[in-house]
């Protein structure tokens, strides 16, 4: 130990001393060396040929009790006490054979550790270094831990350490636990071909086997299971110690440590590709769990498609719960004549493409080869239909085809058939044609008086009839003129906190609505599963805090979309639903953490003005408190004397959680006398301000408190227009709407009513004071018209949704506006659009917010044509001269699908810019 300034430090001189040099002989076999330690120390032995100065070493420890000196031992230099085992692993039955070597001399606490102490002892220490024998136990497996503690003693003063600490993990395993695996199959095999493997383990063990293409295993590196290295494995040390010497001795610092032992789908559907690509036939086979005979053996027979590649086989086994073993091989597939056709991912109408055939002949002969290419589906064959050439032996050729694709869409298939060999060869490949135009959504809604006769267009003629969808609801129950909204509810295929729970609040109470509506949809039809199914997801979202985060995986809460789940999770308990106590006890809590800050934020309203109020949030929160049968009075109070920090609809919420706790005098004195004077300024983040999601809410809190109040009716009819005539309405505008209009809607004296609906003069449909939807295949009549009888009212609501037969559509920019740039890969701007083979593009989307709004969780879509391919950011590099511009903005996320990317942002008013990268892979013309 030397001192540096005011420390002390360890400091180790190593010092060589030559012990013994001895000439020998190597035999074939082994040669024994024998050499006996005289002293306790680190030995190496070399062995280097006579003449030179290279020479191979091996390094040993030996120590005796009173052959150790002071300096037998390198000192570690933070004073740690290092463990040397004599063995990498051990039997059950072993010693173990343990040294110490430590900074000092002293008394060591040595103890054997699990999750708990298994064993424990004394040694007193030779000098500097301590050894002792541990036997090796069957419940040490997979491993223990030696720890050792060094105490000094009382009398020794010259060094500033009073204890030292080390840890080794000793490995331990019974050979018996690992289970031989063997597994037999043929190494080479044709496709289209049934194999049998099978695999020899331990008798009545209990075997799975798996088959699988390499290239999806290497997809996600997956590595053939191993059972037993997973539950043998280092397991941890799960002791912690403890260090009371800083009680005995203040002015040092004191040590705590634990050591460680080492290492909205159906929707979204639609907006994506519509037609499913069945085209690449994935390889992969499990046999479920076998029981092996008293052999140990069992078959598993695999039936192989057309396929060239190779097959891992892997086998896993056990028996009971201790032994295990898993073993693999390859399979290679290949035929003699291998066809490789070269088709784009997918088609659109009207596109033109050439398809290349590339045949390999992986025999040692020469094949004359015939080749003709089938198709079925909406797709033409142009030009030469077959073509005869000769592939020398190991060796490859290409042959092209070329075909159109009709006005049309469906699923399409290329069958390429080879006649070589005195065989033949198939290979056929599904590929769909999809619209080159987006989705397109039309409806309509309207009321019709008793005996009365009215046709009605629903845009029979304006979609590509494969695409075409249509619906038709008529009813007495007047919400069916907002099917749109339910309906786009219902449908959103995002699934954030504040769209999971407006998808499924109106489920709650109109589930009735929502069956007829759905009848002919399995995933909708079943309002109860929806609502249970998002009660389930906003659990997922919660934080520590008991506050939900936005998306799932965030690590920051929202305070509205929180409290908006709250209400949800309140009234779904209500309805009978099953709802996590615990869960909402802690976001009830949050609600209650979060009203106690008594900040203001700048509130923007009737277009210029601006003022500064309370959150949102607030005023919401006391409602739904108040609505699980809290009362807080004190924060009512408080908000109801400065009235003035709250928004218009504020005021309803503060009025309606005075309501709720049954303070009717409060009420009156808080509710506004219209809702009137203040249009809110709409933002897209926050608490999603608008003045129609705003009235909503006030008129829904009416409709719970103060149904008869006199502002209802006004309000209803408020919003009843708006909720038809809107173009575009947000998810919060649809659900409080939906919500409010339905209280009113449920009150209003249900009408006497009966009608017919005609399709060419003919009868399609009936209905009797109830609730019919007529779907895409009763609707395909050019004329339809509905015939009403009775009294009363009768509602309809229609809807047409496809891609339009010319491909037209509007453009337009609503709140948004998106461009496209096309550069080629020395960044110049491309302006006709003619490509070369494997050219390299760079796409530019600008996004930016019109009147400097601030837009959040924006999806952006951009459909590609079939020639391209997507360049996927995480898997390649820019090539070299190639760069991103400085503007480069980043998507919160990127889904990339065979035929377009979507990219998922925030938006300002200032251009966003986003790139990424396409490759030109199939010649051809394409829309």
């Amino acid at each position: 130990m030397s001192r540096s300034g005011n420390y002390f430090r360890y400091r180790s001189e190593k010092v060589e001393n030559t012990l013994e040099t001895k000439t020998i002989t190597l035999n074939e076999d082994a040669t024994h060396y024998s050499f006996i330690p005289e002293l306790s120390g680190r030995y190496e032995i070399r062995i280097s040929k006579p003449g030179t100065r290279t020479y191979v070493s091996q390094y040993l420890y030996a120590y005796g009790w009173g052959a150790t000196s002071y300096s037998s031992f390198k000192v570690d230099k933070e004073g740690h006490i290092n463990i040397q085992l004599d063995k990498e692993k051990y039997n059950i039955g072993d010693k173990a054979q343990v040294l110490l070597k430590t900074p000092f001399k002293g008394k060591v606490l040595v103890t054997v550790e699990t999750n708990k102490v298994v064993d424990y002892f004394y040694v007193e220490t030779d000098k500097r270094a301590a050894s002792f024998e541990i036997d090796i136990k069957e419940d040490y497996i997979p491993n223990v831990y030696i720890t050792a503690t060094l105490f000094k003693p009382h009398e020794e003063s010259d060094l500033p350490l009073t204890v030292a600490h080390g840890f080794a993990p000793l490995m331990v395993e019974d050979q018996a636990n690992s289970m031989p695996v063997e597994i037999t199959a043929v190494e080479r095999s044709r496709s289209n071909t049934k194999q049998k493997i099978k695999v020899k383990a331990s008798p009545n063990s209990a075997i799975t086997i798996a088959a699988v293409d390499e290239g999806i295993l290497q997809v996600g590196g997956y590595s053939t299971p191993n059972p037993y290295g997973f539950f043998y494995q280092k397991r941890a040390l799960e002791v912690e110690s403890f260090n009371i010497y800083p009680y005995l001795f203040p002015e040092l610092g004191a040590i705590r440590s634990s050591t460680g032992g080492g290492a909205g789908a159906a929707e979204m559907a639609k907006r994506l590709n519509p037609l499913q690509n069945n085209r690449v036939k994935l390889v992969t086979f499990w046999s479920g769990i076998l029981t092996a005979n008293n052999k140990g053996e069992v078959e598993y027979e695999i039936d192989l498609p057309q396929f060239s590649g190779n097959i891992k086989i892997m086998a896993v086994a056990y028996n009971g719960d201790k032994v295990f073993g898993s073993s693999s091989k390859n399979m290679k597939v290949a035929d003699p004549i291998v066809q490789s056709v070269a088709l784009p991912r997918f088609l659109s109408p009207g596109d033109k493409v050439k398809v290349p055939v590339i045949l390999t002949n992986t025999t040692d002969k020469t094949a004359k080869c015939n080749t003709r290419i089938e198709v079925a589906g909406p797709i033409t064959l142009e030009g030469e239909k077959s073509s005869s050439i000769t592939i020398e032996p190991n060796s490859e050729k290409e042959v092209v085809f070329e075909m159109k694709v009709d006005m049309a869409m469906g699923q399409s298939s290329v069958t390429v058939t080879t006649n070589a060999l005195g065989e033949e060869f198939v290979n056929a490949t599904e590929i769909p044609v999809r619209p080159a135009a987006p989705l397109q959504k039309r409806n309509g809604t309207g009321v019709l008086a008793a005996n009365t006769n009215q046709p009605i267009d629903i845009n029979i003629d304006a979609f590509i009839e494969s695409s075409a969808n249509y619906k038709l609801v008529i009813s007495n129950n007047p919400l069916v003129q907002f099917t749109n909204s339910l309906d786009y509810l219902v449908r959103y295929p995002y699934g954030c906190v504040e769209q999971t729970v407006s998808s499924a609040f109106p489920q709650i109470y109109f589930s009735d609505l929502l069956g007829t509506i759905y009848t002919n949809r399995a995933a909708t039809n079943d309002a109860s599963n929806n609502v249970q199914a998002a009660i389930d997801r906003i659990k997922l979202m919660q934080l520590y805090n008991g506050g939900l985060t936005y998306w799932p995986g965030s690590g920051s809460e929202t305070w509205w979309g929180s409290v908006y789940a709250a209400h949800f999770a309140l009234e779904a308990k209500k309805a009978g639903y099953d709802v996590d106590e615990d869960f909402l006890k802690h976001l009830l809590k949050y609600l209650k953490s979060r009203l106690k800050e008594k900040r203001l934020i700048t509130y923007y309203y009737n277009y210029t003005k601006r003022k500064e109020i309370a959150p949102k949030e607030v005023a919401y929160s006391l409602y739904v408190l108040s609505l699980a049968g809290e009362k807080p009075n004190a924060l009512l109070n408080y908000y109801k004397a400065n009235s003035h920090l709250l928004s218009l609809d504020s005021k309803y919420l503060l009025a309606g959680a005075f309501a709720l706790t049954g303070d009717t005098k409060k009420y009156k004195e808080v509710v506004p006398a219209a809702f009137e004077g203040e249009e809110a300024v709409r933002t897209f983040s926050g608490s999603f301000n608008s003045h129609l999601r705003d009235e909503a809410i006030a008129l829904n809190v009416l409709m719970e408190v103060d149904p008869d109040n006199a502002q209802t009716g006004i309000m209803a009819k408020h919003l009843s227009k708006a909720m038809k005539d809107s173009r575009y309405l947000n998810t919060q505008e649809r659900s409080f709407g939906f919500l409010a209009m339905g209280k009113i809607a449920r009150r209003a004296r249900e009408s006497n009513i009966s009608a017919q609906v005609l399709g060419n003069n003919k009868i399609i449909g009936e209905m009797n004071n109830n609730t019919i939807t007529l779907n895409t295949t009763q609707l395909k009549s050019k004329k339809l018209s509905i015939e009403t009888k009775g009294s009363g009212n009768l509602y309809y609501f229609w809807e047409s949704e496809g891609i339009s037969k010319d491909g037209s559509f509007i453009e337009e920019d609503s709140y948004l506006a998106v461009r496209k740039t096309i550069y080629n890969k020395f960044g110049n701007k491309v302006s006709d659009y003619n490509f070369k083979q494997n050219d390299l593009l760079l796409i530019e989307l600008k996004i930016r917010a019109e009147q400097d709004k601030y837009i959040e969780n924006v999806a952006i879509s951009d459909i590609l044509p079939a020639g391209f391919e997507i360049e996927n950011p995480r898997l390649t590099t820019l090539p070299p001269g190639m760069s991103y511009p400085n503007n480069r903005s980043r998507p919160d996320y990127m889904d990339i699908r065979d035929d377009r990317i979507n990219l998922f942002v925030n938006v300002r008013g200032t251009t966003r810019d986003y790139y990424y990268l396409v490759r030109c892979v199939s010649p051809g013309t394409f829309n």
